[in-house]
């Protein structure tokens, strides 16, 4: 007969040998699961259901024939042609091989040309954004803008990374198929916005300052020899520019707003304050015009419209949309953040809005 502690050995290396098969049977269990998970995500056709796999949208833009833009930092370009109810991705199955996209630029008059900026360089459609194709390579391109009486002509602002602020401009004379370096601008710039002046090709201003990864001043610069030489046409204001933009059916009326702010603020800008100024002769002067300021949309008959996106909520008195009628002068409160729908989030919504008035100056609230 054996004797206790026989047993007790032996009951030990049965626990043993039942936990080794326990787990052998928990491994092989496992793997089953998993090619059985991937089987089944196999067979799944997963669509989309909104713009966006996530990320921010960097920038939007209307082109003349209505359809609307927006490009995202990880998901690509979207569109939609049916203002905003529903979007079409624009990718890799249409030669938009980069995801993270940081500029959209058109030709005023043709909606078949639609030019993508990437992180790495320039893509061009010539069939309304069904099809594209890369044109430049390199640089972090921030925006794109053609001119309105010489479509071949048009500017990009590319960046030497991400976050490194040494702008330069790129300029085409053929419609956006080939681009050449231009300019001397100074260095340590970060490039928002491009404007080309209304009646002029070689007249062009770009607006510097704060972007999603770095900051640098605020500022407006002008070249009026197509790029070549820049000069600083707001010194004198004293001020951080928040925007600019021209008058749709008054070309020599060109509206700026400043702000104050500081790169080593929380939020950038220190307080709420600031105004709206017109200059008459492309910036060589500017006239004060009122004590408002946001993002300006000029549009016809003396009609400007005014939003500031920085402090969107009920208890801002300046939130919301401002509507004048005699040329900024006079504004009077036509909506509130209240009646705003916000899509995905506030930091989206506030994004878009934000590059849509730098890029859509015909686009109106």
């Amino acid at each position: 007969m054996l004797k206790g502690s026989c047993l007790n050995a032996l009951s030990q290396n049965a626990l043993i040998e039942n936990a080794k098969i326990f787990k052998i049977f928990k491994l092989v269990s496992y793997i089953l699961l998993m090619l059985s998970f991937h089987l089944a995500v196999a067979q799944l056709q997963w669509i989309r259901s909104n713009p966006g796999g996530g990320g921010v949208f960097n920038t939007g833009k209307i082109l003349p024939n209505g359809s609307v833009w927006i490009a995202s930092d990880l998901s690509g370009a979207y569109v939609s042609y049916d203002n905003g109810k529903s979007w079409v991705i624009r990718g890799a199955s249409h030669g938009l091989t980069e995801t993270h996209i940081s500029a959209i630029g058109f030709i005023p008059g043709d909606s078949n040309i639609v030019l993508i900026g990437t992180e790495s360089g320039i893509f061009k459609s010539k069939d309304g954004g069904e099809t594209f194709y890369s044109i430049h390579r390199g640089g972090y391109i921030t925006d794109i803008a053609f001119s309105q009486t010489d479509e071949s002509t048009g500017y990009a602002s590319s960046q030497q990374n991400f976050n490194l602020p040494n702008a330069t401009i790129l300029k085409t004379t053929d419609g956006g198929d080939t681009w050449v370096s231009v300019g001397n601008l100074p260095d340590s710039l970060w490039i928002l916005k491009i404007v080309v002046h209304p009646l002029s090709a070689d007249t062009v201003f770009v607006l510097t300052g704060m972007g999603r990864w770095t900051c640098k001043a605020a500022k407006v610069f002008r070249s009026e020899d197509g790029g070549i030489s820049w000069h600083d046409i707001t010194a004198t204001l004293g001020s951080e520019i928040m925007d600019i933009a021209f008058s749709p059916d008054s070309p020599y009326l060109f509206y700026l707003t400043t702000m104050n702010a500081d790169c080593q603020s929380p939020f950038y800008w220190t307080d709420l304050a600031g105004n709206l100024f017109v200059s008459n002769n492309n910036g060589n002067s500017w006239n004060q015009i009122n004590s408002i300021t946001g993002l300006v949309f000029p549009s016809f008959n003396d009609t400007i419209r005014i939003i500031d996106p920085r402090e969107p909520f009920l208890w801002n008195a300046n939130a919301g949309t401002f509507l004048s009628t005699n040329g900024g002068y006079t504004f009077t409160k036509i909506s509130s953040p209240s009646h705003w729908d916000v899509f995905f989030n506030q930091r989206s919504l506030l994004v878009l809005w934000n590059h849509l008035s730098r890029h859509c100056p015909h686009y109106h609230i």
